[in-house]
């Protein structure tokens, strides 16, 4: 029921909820997540 699980593997390196979504991070700086992807 609680969201932790897609949060420690899907944001992990992502701020809180706090911050905006990380659809937004990741348009706003692309080079992080295609770097970490990589």
């Amino acid at each position: 029921m609680r969201p932790y699980r897609c949060d420690s593997i899907k944001g992990a390196h992502l701020p809180p909820r706090g911050k905006p979504p990380p659809e937004t991070e990741m348009n706003r700086s692309p080079f992080k997540y295609k770097k970490r992807s990589a």
